[in-house]
This record gives C-alpha cells, structure tokens and sequence, in this order.
C-alpha cells in the first residue's frame, strides 16, 4: 500500500518529499514525454493515458497504477476510465503544469501486485469544469452532475467507451449552469446527414450553447451556436464533415468571440453581443435541451467549461485522446 508521510493536499495534487522511496515497492516504471512543442503552456492539463499490453503489464487491474512528476515528489491524481487486459485501456492523469513550446516529462509506476487502489477521479478535473462524461456509462466524472441515461446504448468510441442514441434515447446531464463563457468538447459520429426536421445534435443547452448537426434550417446545421442579446450567432464548424466519421468537434466563446475547432483546426469564428440570454432546463448529450428534436449517431467524451479554455488547450486535448501528445520510455527496473 501507498503511504504518504509528511505530505500536503493541494489543488488536488498529493506533494511528498518522500514519494520516491515510498514507490520503492513498485517493480517496474516508466517515462512518459508530453510533446508540447509549437502550444503554449498549460495548468492542471487532464492528460489522457492510453495503455495496452506493450506500455503496462496486465498482470493487475491497474490499482497498482501511480503517476508522478519528473523529480518523483507529487504523486499525480488519476482516474481509470477504461481497464481492458485483452486491449487498450484509458487513463486520465492530471498534469500540475505543462511547459510552453517545450516537452514535459512524468513517471508512470506499476506492477505492485499488493497495492490498493489511490484513484481521485473527481481531483482529476479541475474547477472550471462544468462536467465531464466519458460515456462508458452516463456519470459525471467531474463529480457536479447528477446525470441519468434515458436509452443511450454503450458502444466503443475513439477515446473508450461511447454512446449510440436514435429516435428519443439521449443523457441528461444535469448540468443547469448559465453560462457567461464556455467550451465545449465532443466526439461525434452523425448516422444521418444535416437534413432532418426537428432534429438536434450531440449536445445543446438551447440559447445558452448548443453544438448541432442535423436541423430543419440549414443555417444552423453543423455549427455551435448560442442566442446573444441581439440575435443568434452562428459559428460554421464544417459543412463538409462527412456523417458515419468520427470528428472530434470543440468550441470556445470568451464573452465575444466564438471559435469552433474540428482536430486541432481552427474552422470558424463569429462575434456575439455580450453573454448568451437565459436558458431554463438541463443541457443534453443527443438532444435539444427542451426535448423538441433528437440526434442520430454515437457520441464520445463530452465535456463542458465554465471558462473559455485557449485555442492551444483544445489544440493539446485533441493531440492527447489521438495518442500523438505523448510517447512513452522503455520498460526500467524500480528503484
């Protein structure tokens, strides 16, 4: 078991002068390099951390499981999303602080076939996250929202675990926060062109922000929208986006401006007068916030920021759940 001695708790970070002589239990560790070169510097970056039989050994469930810093002093908050000894398996790290235009390393331990479990899924996610759904099933891994599946089907997805939604099946994710500024992150793969009436898209909280695909008007298909104080505003993420692809769509909006990304792309940008007018009701994975129109396709790793997180943020997330963000060290003997 893990003990820390003469430690502090902070922002979610366990800091320990002695961590690496209490890791001495562990057989097997592992560097791990953040290639940030080109992006600017991150804080409190949710990191994922794709595995499989030739990055861990299989032998545990994974509670052997510890990420620290270069110099081993904090041990990092993780949280398993998926564990699959027969193929890849999803780990988010949280990454205290990410050089700019520069690469970053961390340690990965394992092999303590006697260790307990020190998952902190919810210090994983810092505070401006609204929630955070990986979708292997319909919680909130952020830990804000009470979230219930009416009818999602789980399927695999580009990151791990995904939903499939038709007809009226959606995720209410409980999330009723009005919001000044916002991002929002999804994976989408549409099962039908943007021609249905009365349709909606993989995530909508209505006036307030809404990430569409299918729609009766085609000036709002395939956009992030939200109703400002005069109007609506439109920001085009791509009307070539083919459906039955995965894309993994994002969008920022800092009180005026909204950018939507598709990858690591930049695609569009409108202007808005001021924050979004009010919205009432929860927002929805795969349907209108009011119920009024469904969306047809799959749906991965949605996330929603009270913050307007940097083009860069949006630029490394979308590097890390490709798994082109990190590479990872040989095998080494611990300690």
């Amino acid at each position: 078991m893990f003990i820390a001695s003469a430690c502090s708790f902070h922002e979610g970070v366990l800091v320990d002068a002695n961590v690496s002589a209490e890791l001495d239990a562990w057989p097997y560790k592992r560097e791990l390099t953040i290639n940030n070169m080109g992006l600017a510097a991150h804080a409190d970056f949710a990191l994922m951390v794709a595995l499989d039989s030739s990055r861990v050994r299989y032998s545990t469930q994974g509670a052997d499981l510890r990420f620290t810093d270069a110099n081993a002093t904090m041990v990092l908050p993780h949280e398993i999303d998926r564990w699959n000894t027969a193929g890849r398996s999803i780990v988010w790290v949280r990454v205290p602080a990410i050089a700019a235009n520069a690469t970053t390393t961390l340690w990965m331990y394992y092999g303590n076939a006697a260790a307990a479990s020190a998952e902190r899924p919810t210090d994983v996610w810092d505070q401006n996250y609204v929630g955070v759904w990986h979708l292997t099933d319909a919680h909130d891994s952020a830990g804000h929202n009470s979230s219930a599946s009416n009818g999602a089907v789980p399927i695999d997805g580009p990151v791990g675990g995904a939903v499939r939604v038709f007809g009226q099946q959606y995720i209410d994710t409980g999330a009723a926060d009005q919001l000044a500024t916002f991002t929002i992150e999804v994976w989408l793969n549409a099962a039908l062109p943007a021609t249905t009436s009365n349709s909606s898209g993989p995530l909508s909280r209505g006036y307030n922000y809404q990430m569409q695909w299918n729609c009766g008007d085609i000036q709002y298909c395939r956009s992030v929208n939200l109703v400002d104080q005069s109007g609506t505003v439109i920001a085009q993420y791509g009307n070539t986006l083919a459906a039955g692809t995965w894309h993994h769509v994002t969008a920022r909006y800092d009180g005026s401006v909204l950018e939507t990304y598709v990858g690591d792309t930049r695609t569009g940008t409108a202007t808005a007068a001021g924050p979004p007018v009010a919205e009432t009701g929860t927002a929805k994975l795969g349907a209108r916030v009011n119920l009024a129109g469904y969306y047809s396709g799959d749906i991965d790793e949605a996330r929603i920021s009270r913050v307007a997180r940097s083009g860069d943020y949006l630029k490394a997330q979308h590097r890390a759940q490709t798994d082109t963000y990190l590479t990872f060290g040989p095998e080494q003997p611990n300690p």
